[in-house]
């Protein structure tokens, strides 16, 4: 007799395993590494920090789909926190190392 038919919910998933085949059906991206490397000492960053000076694209390429990925790989990093900060007089979004 299964689970399902002695009554438990079919729709719940172990978290930990769902996780794990979710993890390794994720494509990587190839600017990984190199951002990571980039913040590995770092306190704050910025998504712009990175593309010039870890993946040294010009500043009339900083769109809004490149922003995102970098965003992304720090996300998925998970040694940041997003919070507000200014640059050069200006408000930015930084990203604050955690701890």
């Amino acid at each position: 007799m299964s689970d399902v038919q002695r009554g438990a919910p079919w729709w719940e998933m172990p978290l930990e395993a769902t996780e794990a085949v979710q993890e390794s059906r994720q494509v990587s991206d190839t600017w990984t590494g190199p951002v990571l490397d980039y913040v590995e000492h770092m306190l704050r960053v910025t998504a712009e920090d990175i593309l010039t000076n870890a993946l040294k694209i010009p500043l009339d390429r900083h769109d809004r789909s490149v922003q995102m990925r970098v965003i992304n790989i720090i996300k998925k990093g998970d040694m940041f926190i997003k919070g507000p900060g200014w640059i050069d007089g200006k408000r930015s979004n930084v990203w604050i190392r955690k701890g």
